[in-house]
Formats: structure tokens, sequence, C-alpha cells
């Protein structure tokens, strides 16, 4: 929000009020008493995005403004009849139009934020550096500056400390806390022996709580001179000016004897005319950036790069009215703003549903989904999801679990009311300003401003508008959150080094023992490298569901009885409601079984998730000869993939499953898994498996298959390598590896065949067309 006095918002809002407008481009003033016709600025932004202000002007005369800065500005009469005027900045004059019919000049520029339009070049930058520092590198890169306050950084902040009646708290230069003790002093101090440059200004002192004594703040001045600030019980800030440069700071606490003064006493020190929060802004200021982010990505620029340092603060990147980069705090704590509509002071407003509270953080790289994400449960469970998605952001990208909890802190609760609204003209915003728009029925709505126009054309005109964000929505079930990640799948595109690795990784312990399962996929330019590590599988059921199997459809480890159909295929419905595996088999009046080793005594949890129509049943028995459980689905009962577990300690050391569904039933099986335990575990493949429509590898070898042409597979395993097709019906081995032979029913050579001394080659002009017998080259 643009600095102006209480006296300009006083005029501004009188229903009559005299104006004066003006552009200044240094050697030519302009004013609405001579020249200027009308000016207009604008600006359209959204959140974690960059703003850039345009500029539109008409003007009688030829006054040629292309290529050069020109300022504008707008004053009002204030009740002494002075002028005060507020100065909207810089802006860069790229287009003017001239007509000779009026005698009229219309030029239209942008504000400094255009400087950022330009493509990033790499800079010798010393890392690790914080992103705060980083900030004005990019900055310094396009000839920008950024604001004292960008970030929303406190001068410093000053650390909490718990004080009793008794004690006086002295912080030292180094942070050292010392408690002396007292008996019957009823002032007690709480001194910071060192000295912090705090330039003339205006500043605000705020406490977390409202203390319930009276509180002096001294400041005392290089020239040995002070200034007492009284703090007044139950009040929890206070604002005040600083005329001359201060060095030292005392904060006395009165209070009686013997009573708590301040509980978790905090206060913090911020330069501003209002206090805007009760924790400085500065969560991602020291988030350190550990090497060159950007080379390798085309066509980038800094504003860019300003956009996604702006999403990383829950933030808008802006330039102000000093020309200067700032990222306003948009969501102030304790439901704070920094100004307010009444409906007094509108011509037309518009509202709409309220944006958030977000409730959830999804740090996100796409397409891939590979996502972390942290959540407020109850929020969730009252309010309904209110997610926020950053996507591809390269500054967090290899450190989103550090940058998620700091993240959080500013996203966290954050909402605004899409809104548009027509004011009676005032002047002081700012994108990304934080609101009250009060209605005629007295009710109250926070929001922050990201569009706005104002106009000025003998009349002031002023529109302010926020637009309601995309809705984002994320599958869980395929996110991390921050708290766990020994289950873990992400894949990593970094841009820099120019490869992508895919990792899917699985640990867990045992016995004492950990167990680590991964399979990794690296690409970069060149090569393609994939490694596989099994040790002990989760799953104690082997091709659970059912990738692996041959020509007739027959599943391998699996028995299969009855007269009626088994259909295997893969399944997408399943995936959307959240099941993992994306395989499923099909059992209509026909019955699945396969036996299972296990260790008697201990614990075992089955679950599995099940589709049925309403009428006809279908089963899953568990049994040995001494344990039986079932999970049974009658007929007269629908189920759409539900989940199904069974808690099973068995008395001997084998278990056998036995899937059934009855002819009309379309029961349909999916993510089957039994894990030792009491809890049940996501669905993964069998120890030593690795299985999907393509590719079957298991203990026996890898069987690599095609989805379109069946039939056709490879097989390499310690018994043969060896390709079969369907040929003609009837299922054949066009190929195989004998030790040192190789059988092939058809061989095609394109050029020679060769089995020195000689080889054959083809004679395919001339009158004898056919084979010819020649020696082979000598080497």
């Amino acid at each position: 929000m643009i600095n102006v006095s209480d006296d300009f918002k006083k005029a501004m809002r009188e229903p009559i009020k005299e104006l004066q407008g003006y552009i200044d481009g240094g050697n030519v003033r302009l004013t609405d008493s001579d020249d200027l016709i009308d000016f207009r600025i604008s600006c359209e932004s959204g959140l974690c995005k960059s703003a850039m202000r345009k500029l539109e002007v008409k003007y009688i005369g030829e006054y040629n403004f292309l290529g050069q800065h020109v300022r504008a500005g707008l004053g009002v009469k204030l009740a002494d009849d002075s002028f005060e005027f507020v100065d909207y900045g810089s802006f860069l004059i790229n287009e003017i139009k001239y007509s000779k019919d009026t005698g009229t000049t219309t030029i239209s520029g942008f504000d400094n934020m255009i400087n950022s339009m330009k493509t990033y070049q790499k800079k010798a930058i010393h890392y690790p550096i914080t992103l705060y520092d980083y900030t004005k590198e990019v900055l310094d890169s396009c000839n920008l500056e950024l604001a004292e306050d960008a970030f929303g950084k406190n001068l410093f902040a000053i650390p909490s400390c718990n004080i009793d009646a008794n004690t006086s708290v002295n912080v030292a230069e180094d942070g050292t806390v010392t408690y002396t003790s007292y008996s019957d002093y009823e002032r007690h101090t709480l001194t910071y022996p060192f000295y912090v440059r705090m330039p003339k200004g205006k500043y605000t002192f705020s406490f977390d709580k409202k203390p319930a004594y009276d509180v002096e703040i001294c400041i005392y001045r290089s020239d040995h001179t002070e200034e007492i600030i009284p703090l007044p019980c139950y009040t929890d800030y206070v604002t005040f000016d600083i005329k001359e440069d201060a060095w030292y700071i005392d904060v006395s606490v009165w209070g009686s004897v013997g009573e708590t003064i301040i509980d978790s006493f905090k206060l913090q020190i911020e330069h501003g005319e209002k206090r805007t929060s009760y924790e400085p802004y500065n969560q991602m200021s020291d988030f350190e950036i550990d090497k060159e982010l950007w080379v390798n990505i085309a066509n980038l620029t800094y504003r860019d790069i300003l956009e996604q340092i702006a999403s990383t603060l829950n933030s808008v990147a802006i330039i102000n009215n000093e020309d200067k980069v700032k990222f306003p705090r948009v969501y102030l704590e304790k439901n704070n703003y920094l100004d307010d509509l009444n409906y007094d002071n509108l011509f037309k407003l518009k509202l709409e549903e309220k944006y958030g509270r977000i409730n959830s953080l999804v740090l996100s790289r796409t397409p891939a989904e590979d996502n972390i994400y942290k959540r407020d449960e109850p929020s969730i469970e009252q309010e309904g999801l209110a997610e926020i998605k950053i996507e591809n952001n390269e500054i967090i990208d290899k450190k989103r679990d550090d940058a998620m909890p700091l993240m959080w802190n500013l996203y966290h609760n954050y909402y605004y009311y899409p809104f548009e609204c027509d004011t009676e003209g005032h002047g002081w915003y700012e994108i990304g300003d934080r609101i009250t728009i009060i209605n005629d029925n007295g009710k109250t709505f926070n929001t922050n401003i990201y569009n706005m126009t104002i106009s000025l054309d003998g009349s002031l005109k002023e529109n302010l508008k926020a637009s309601a964000k995309t809705k984002t929505t994320t599958q869980y079930q395929y996110a991390s959150t921050i708290a766990k990640r020994v289950k873990n799948t992400e894949i990593v595109v970094d841009k820099q080094g120019q490869f992508i690795q895919g990792l899917v990784q699985d640990m867990y312990e045992k016995d004492g023992i950990v167990n680590k399962n991964f399979t990794q996929i690296y690409q970069d330019i060149t090569n393609v490298i994939t490694n596989v590590q099994k040790s002990g599988g989760n799953n104690l059921i082997k091709n659970s569901v059912m990738f692996a199997y041959d020509t007739q459809g027959n599943p391998s480890e699996w028995e299969i009885s009855g007269n009626g159909t088994l259909t295997i295929d893969s399944n997408n419905e399943s995936i959307a409601i959240g099941c993992v595996s994306g395989h499923s088999f099909k059992l209509l009046d026909k019955y699945a079984k396969q036996t299972v080793q296990v260790s008697k005594d201990e614990k075992y949890v089955f679950s599995t998730n099940i589709k049925k129509a309403t009428v006809g049943s279908c089963y899953i028995k568990i049994y040995n000869d001494i344990d039986n459980y079932i999970i049974e689905l009658n007929n007269g009962f629908d189920y759409f993939y539900s989940e199904f577990t069974k808690k099973i300690i068995p008395s001997m050391n084998y278990l056998t499953f036995e899937f059934y569904g009855s002819a009309d039933s379309d029961a349909t099986f999916t993510d089957n898994m039994l894990t030792r335990g009491n809890l049940k575990s996501t669905w993964t493949q069998a120890n030593g498996e690795i299985m999907n429509t393509q590719v079957n590898i298991n203990v026996d070898g890898i069987v690599v298959k095609s989805s379109i042409y069946q039939g056709d597979y490879t097989v390499m395993s310690p018994l043969e390598f060896a390709g079969y097709s369907n040929v003609n019906g009837q299922l054949t081995r066009v190929f195989s590896l004998n030790k040192e032979t190789t059988n092939v029913r058809k061989l095609k050579a394109e050029k020679e065949i060769e089995m020195c001394p000689i080889k054959i080659v083809p004679i395919s002009s001339g009158g004898n067309q056919g084979w010819a017998f020649v020696p082979c080259e000598k080497e």
C-alpha cells in the first residue's frame, strides 16, 4: 500500500474533491490544468505471479516521450487548501500515436517490471546463497533493486524469553541469555546490550500476546539522548516515529512483585507504519540455494524467476511506486488488514465464494505427478479440502522437504474472497494489498487486490478486483507426506544436469535387518540405465494380480479350476479410486488357488480390493488344516473395488488362498496382498518380482511380451533364451540359443551371409541374378 497521510485519505473519501493529475518526463511536465487530457494505469496479476502496470496517457500536442521514462501521479486538495500528491513511479514509454485531426497524442508504456522481460544469462554467484540475497542478484542482472522491506523482513527479531517478577533477563551480543534476581524491584527490565542501527522512520513494536502489565520501550540514540515509547497493558502493538537514527533498545515491564509479568514474552520490532504480522515474514529468506538453477532452461526470462520466488513466499512480485521490487505479504494473521472499504466508499460490488482457507499444500513435479504434501486434516474434515499446488519450482525442487514447513507457515489458512468493485477513487492501493470489504449489511470480507485500474479524465475512477484461483486436487495415494518418506516414489528432472531419474523405493525393518527394494531408471542424452534391487519383498502372494500368464491365459503360480471363465486385464477404473497395481483378474464360475509359505504363529495381514455386481456372490477363503478365514460377498449387494482385510495368525507353516466368483457376479479382484506384521501395507509385488503388462521378471527369469500381438514374447531364463510367436494359430519357437548353437525358424539377411573362408552375397542385377559364393575379405 502506498504511503499517504491520513489527511490525504480523508480528502479522497470526500464526495466532492479537487484533483490534479500529472505526467513528468523530466524536461516536460504535463498536468490536467494544461495539456494533459487523461491517464490510465492498469494491472492484471494473481497469486504467485508478477505484476506489470501499464500506463496510457492522452494529451494535447506532439511531445515526444518515446523511449523515455515518465512518472505519473495525482494530487488532492487538503483541508488547508494545499495539495498532497501520490506518485505512481516510473514508466518506460514504448508506443506513441499522434492524431493530426484532433491534435492529440496517445502514449503507452510499462513500469520497470519490463526490465525483467529479458532472457536469463548465467551470472557468477558464490553458492550456497540465501533466497533473499539471490533475489538481489537476479534483480541486479536486470537493473532492478529490491525494496528494503521486500520480503516483509523485520530489521531484526528479538528472541522469546520468559520473565517473572524477580528476574531481569539480559541477552548478550552473541545471543546468550543470563538471569539476575531481584527481591524488591517492581520494574523489571529486559535489556539488549548491543548496538543495532534503526534508521529514522516509522516503526512498530508488537507482542505475541497482549501483556497484562504496562511496558516501556526506551530508544537510545547515538547522541546519548533517549525516547520513551509507552505500551499500555492489554495493547499488543504500538507504532511510532524515530526521527533520528537509534542504536540501543531497552524494554521495561512494570508489574507487582511475585507475579508473572508476561508468559512466553516475544517482542517483534518492524520497520513500517503498522504491524502486519505477529511473526517476522522471513521464513523463506534464509532458504539456501546450492547451485545454478537455470542455465540449461531455454527461453527463460528473469520475470519467470521472480514468479518462482513469489510462489515460495505466497506472494506476488510487484514494482512499487519507488520503482523497486517488492513481494507483499498477501496474508496477515489474526485477521489483520491494511485498509477497509465500506459500502459508502463503493459504487459497485460483486463478491464470490471464498477461496481457501488453504489446508493442503502440494509441492509437485509435473507432468510426472511426483508430489509431496502437508495437510491440516481437522480442517479438511470440518471445512473440506482447499488445496494449493506449486508446480515445477526449480528453487525448491531438490529441497522440497526442507522448504515444505517454511512454505506451509506462509500458505496455511490463507484465503481471500474473489471480488470486483468500483470505488469512489482512493489511489493508494497496490497489487497484493490485504483489505477488508464491508457490505451494506455490515458483513466483512477479507481479500486481496490482484487486478486494478485507476484513471483520471476529469473525475477519478478506480476498479479493484481479485479473480478466483483455479482449484487443484491431488491424488494423495500417489503422494508422499514430508513426515514419511520410507516408501518413496519420485521422478527427478534435473534441467541443469540434463538427466531424468525415476526411483521406486521401499524400505522396512524386520528382526533388526533393514530390507530395501528399489527400481531406478536413469536417462540422459546418450544413455538409459535401469537398476533393480530386491531383498525381502513385502507381498507373499506371488503373481498376485496375474501379470504373468501363458498364451492360453493360465497365470503362473496359480491353480485354476472350474467350467467358467478367467479374464486377466489392465484395470484403469481401479486406479481412479485409489488402487495401486492397475491390473486385475475376473472369475465367473471359476476358482483360482495359490498356497503360500508362512511362519507359524506369526502375525500377517491380508488385503484385497473387490468389485462385484448386485447379483451373484464371491469369496476368498484362506485356510490350512487348522485355520479357516473367509471374506464372503453375498447376492443382493454390490461393491466397487471395496477394500477388505483379514488379520491372520497361522497355526501351520502354510496358507492356501482360494478365490471364487459365481457366473453372474462380475467378481473382479485386484491389489491382493499378504504381508507380515499387524498393519495393512500398500500393494507391492512379491519378493523378486517386477511385473507389468509388458515385462515379467521373477526368480525363473524374464519374459518380455506384447500387449498388442498376443502370443509373441521373448524368454530369458537359465533354461533358454528364445522367442515365441503365434504362427497360423500355433505357438511356435521362432528362435532359440542352445549353448553355442542358434536355431532360427526363418532367417532374413539384408546384405550377406559370412562363414569363412567363404561368404554368400546377392547378385540383384544382370542376367544371372542369385547368390555368389566369394572368399572372405582378409583382415
